[in-house]
């Protein structure tokens, strides 16, 4: 059997913003944030969707308080 031959593959990284180029973007709010909850006995899980993006992690509570405070954060940090 005859061997392949050997391809060389190149890498190349894209360019990575500067904190300044960060710092002076304005992030825009979101127009519609979307939280599902899961309730079980032993505690409650979460996770959030921004406006048409993907939905983002699951988070754990173990209270219902902790969850509204989750639930409450994501509205003061698009309120301000």
């Amino acid at each position: 059997m005859q061997q392949p031959d050997k391809m060389k593959y190149t890498l190349k990284a894209a360019p990575a913003a500067s904190a300044i180029e960060l710092k002076n973007e304005k992030s825009a709010k979101a127009k519609r944030i979307l939280v599902g909850a899961d309730v079980h006995l032993r505690g409650y899980q979460a996770a959030r969707k921004i406006d048409n993006g993907v939905i983002g992690v699951v988070e754990n509570f173990r209270s219902e308080e902790a969850l509204m405070l989750y639930v409450d954060s994501d509205f003061q940090w698009n309120s301000s």
